[in-house]
């Protein structure tokens, strides 16, 4: 998993509040802004930053608002008793911002063994985009392993 939240993992309060403020923040806020501060969180690079932006123009205002209400929503609903049955790769990039992937990784492999938890350098929220061929080799690596 690229750039993913922990299902087994709640995040503690303060994250938590700032989760579910969002949604109706994000009603309310200029929907250029919302693109132009999502790609600056979510890229290190120009093309990334591009590709997002251009992305976010296709999607409507709406659906960008129950696209985060419904991760707000699941979130909400995290049950710490789950376990991954099967190995996983939990990566994100070096300069992630969005929200807590980048503070709670590191702790979802602690706790779960098959977990292997990789940072990718140069790279935020969308490390395929920003750095794709560091990317790549973490992910065939993590392959390669588990055949």
């Amino acid at each position: 998993m690229i750039g993913a939240t922990s299902l087994t993992l709640k995040p503690s309060l303060l994250p938590m509040i700032a989760l579910r403020l969002s949604v109706p923040l994000l009603r309310l806020a200029p929907k250029r802004w919302v693109r132009r501060r999502a790609a600056g969180h979510s890229t290190c690079s120009e093309g990334a930053r591009g590709h997002l932006d251009r992305t976010a123009r296709r999607v409507s205002d709406g659906t960008l608002v129950h696209a985060r209400g419904s991760f707000v929503d699941a979130i909400r609903h995290i049950d710490p008793r789950r376990r991954l049955r099967v190995p996983t790769l939990v990566c994100h990039g070096e300069h992630d911002l969005s929200g807590i992937i980048a503070s709670a990784a590191p702790e979802w492999a602690r706790r779960h063994p098959l977990v292997r938890h990789h940072v990718v350098p140069g790279a935020g929220h969308l490390a395929h985009r920003d750095n794709p061929g560091a990317t790549a080799r973490v992910v065939l690596d993590f392959l390669r392993d588990f055949r």
